[in-house]
């Protein structure tokens, strides 16, 4: 359906401001009006990764721009992306590019 197709795609611009919640795939579905399952399966299909894997990858990529753009500390970017902890923002920081968010900052 082009519509559910136009939403997933739609789908990171209406989250971005919410990446410091934590919103689950049932909260998502749920803002979508879908059900979970429906939401998921649909969702994978269309982007290829799973919702989980998608928001993950926002968060990364906007505590990248946050450590490129500003001094703010570890804890402070980790929270502000909804990663919670400094330690837990850099395995995900390790495991998605490859170094620490120090050596990027560097």
């Amino acid at each position: 359906n082009d519509t559910a197709t136009t939403e997933i795609y739609l789908f990171p611009y209406t989250t971005l401001s919410d990446l410091a919640r934590d919103l689950g795939t049932a909260g998502i579905a749920a803002r979508l009006g879908w059900h979970r399952v429906h939401f998921a399966n649909r969702f994978r299909a269309v982007t290829g990764f799973t919702p989980a894997a998608y928001v993950a990858g926002l968060r990364l990529d906007e505590a990248r721009r946050r450590l490129r753009s500003s001094d703010e500390p570890l804890d402070a970017v980790a929270r502000a992306c909804g990663l919670g902890s400094a330690s837990r923002l850099c395995r995900m920081f390790r495991r998605h590019f490859g170094g620490t968010p120090g050596q990027f900052r560097r």
